[in-house]
């Protein structure tokens, strides 16, 4: 494991990319990636050097040695990513790959989220200072839970859940504008 490693080490020190960042009258110059930079005589090289190539340097004693490696040209096609996510059937992934067309198209649930987005600590405030009442929830609106905090607030456990919440929701990440996602 350990030679795979060195050799691995090696292989990518020895081919680190270099840019040609000058071209003058008989000259090339090209920054390494240490900062450092070189100059190259202009008929040493045996293709069409351009300001900002990739180039790979190699040294033969006195003399530099450039080549420019195969460069895939960038289409608009290898920029573009696009992730498709389908939802099938069991039924349709078996006909997919016993190789028979499904005519059927069967529905998938659209899943939401169902919550809303509130000011962080606004929410967090009502949770520990009136939790027990229900407050916070009625500001997120989750009425149905509002109104039992409120019929059960007498108890005190309400109160208790309602400061756990108000805890949790001070630690949750909030968006740019100081809002959280309350389910």
């Amino acid at each position: 494991m350990f030679f795979f490693c060195v050799i691995n080490y090696l292989a990518k020190r020895s081919f680190k990319m270099n840019k040609i960042i000058k071209l003058e009258a008989d000259y090339l110059v090209v920054a390494k990636e240490d900062g450092t930079t070189i100059r190259v005589p202009l008929e040493t090289i045996d293709f069409d050097a351009a300001v900002g190539d990739l180039v790979e340097i190699y040294y033969d004693g006195p003399n530099v040695i450039l080549h420019r490696p195969e460069q895939k040209k960038e289409t608009v096609q290898d920029r573009i990513n696009i992730n498709i996510v389908n939802e099938t059937s069991q039924a349709q992934t078996q006909a997919q790959e016993q190789g028979q067309q499904h005519t059927q198209v069967q529905q998938t649930p659209q899943y939401s989220q169902v919550g809303k987005w509130v000011n962080k600590w606004i929410y967090v405030l009502l949770a520990i200072f009136l939790g027990g009442f229900g407050v916070h929830k009625f500001y997120a609106g989750k009425s149905g839970a509002g109104i039992t905090f409120l019929i059960f607030c007498w108890t005190g456990i309400p109160a208790i859940i309602a400061f756990f919440e108000g805890i949790f929701a001070a630690f949750k990440p909030e968006d740019a504008n100081g809002n959280i996602f309350i389910q």
